[in-house]
């Protein structure tokens, strides 16, 4: 009889074990997902950071001496100076957003001057290592405006 109880308790626990492989399966399952759509939003986040700076460098175009000539026009140095300046002041603007979150949270990021935070042990905070100090967004940013 002994055995008999065995056998169903060791039945039993391969159940549980089962089921917990299962939930564990569909966990991981949940947050594969959830990092794909994070990477998602925070790929649109960089196209809108870049729209943004895009849209702030015809602004400051239109209030500089030289508004008369259409932005397209411009020398591949005059726009990149527009580029430049708009995201200088976008970023200043982001950093001192980041700046007055609550200091605990802040401790866990690495920040770029663009205000983009990104946890310590993942990839941007490694692609920023690897650049200068430079997010993924910003350095995209950056060459875009250096190709235009």
């Amino acid at each position: 009889m002994g055995n008999q109880n065995d056998m169903d308790e060791l039945l039993a626990l391969r159940a549980e074990r089962d089921a917990a492989l299962a939930e564990l399966e569909a966990i991981k399952e949940v947050a594969s997902r959830a990092e794909y759509w994070k990477q998602r939003a925070k790929s649109a986040e960089g196209h809108l950071f870049a729209n943004d700076v895009r849209a702030a460098a015809r602004a400051l175009h239109a209030n500089t001496t030289q508004n008369e000539i259409p932005f397209d026009e411009l020398s591949e140095a005059d726009r990149h100076r527009r580029y430049r300046g708009a995201w200088t002041v976008i970023a200043s603007i982001n950093a001192e957003r980041a700046r007055r979150l609550p200091h605990d949270s802040r401790d866990e990021y690495v920040w770029c001057g663009c205000g983009d935070g990104y946890p310590v042990n993942s990839y941007g905070a490694g692609f920023m290592a690897a650049n200068s100090g430079v997010c993924e967004n910003c350095a995209a940013m950056s060459q875009e405006a250096s190709h235009d």
